[in-house]
């Protein structure tokens, strides 16, 4: 009787033991896929093993904040002159850019089209909210405008599929 005592206490114990582990690492993986740590630089090598290695130049275009989301996205957030906005989110191609946390409109115009070899995707909305999308060198890039101006979507989905470039550093 003692024995089967004994074995009943140390396999609660271990249930127990797996169940305390289980919801620590929950917690945990979850604390870290809401993280969002500014950074000076678009340089993600510390947690998320890529940096941005070049983006547009233009006098109209600013580059204001940029932060590292979950420990495996890039973004980057620019001032447009004279009083618009961008959200550019950068990933390695196996991890998803988060799209839905910047709480996107309904779209109704998808334009599809080749921008410097590579295919893009275009989303507008009535009021000058769009979305593009494009891949390249291993990496997804989505670039968000909450609102802009007619044309102001298309010039700088050409500029950024054409310029922005990113780089595994590890």
């Amino acid at each position: 009787m003692t024995s089967e005592l004994w074995l009943l206490c140390c396999m609660g114990m271990v249930l127990l033991l797996t169940a305390g582990l289980a919801f620590l690492w929950a917690i945990f993986y979850d604390r870290c896929a809401r993280e969002k740590q500014q950074l000076q630089t678009p340089d993600f090598t510390a947690k998320a093993g890529f940096k941005v290695t070049q983006l547009p130049g233009a006098p109209y275009l600013r580059l204001d904040r940029v932060y590292l989301l979950g420990r495996r996205v890039g973004q980057l957030e620019f001032f447009i002159q004279p009083n618009w906005t961008a959200v550019l989110r950068v990933a390695p191609e196996s991890e998803e850019l988060r799209l839905w946390e910047l709480g996107l409109p309904e779209y109704d115009q998808l334009t599809v089209r080749p921008v410097s070899g590579v295919r893009t995707e275009l989303r507008q909305a009535p009021g000058g909210s769009a979305l593009a999308c494009w891949q390249r060198d291993g990496f997804c890039y989505g670039l968000y405008l909450p609102a802009g101006e007619m044309g102001l979507a298309g010039s700088l989905l050409e500029r950024f599929a054409a310029d922005c470039r990113c780089a595994a550093t590890r």
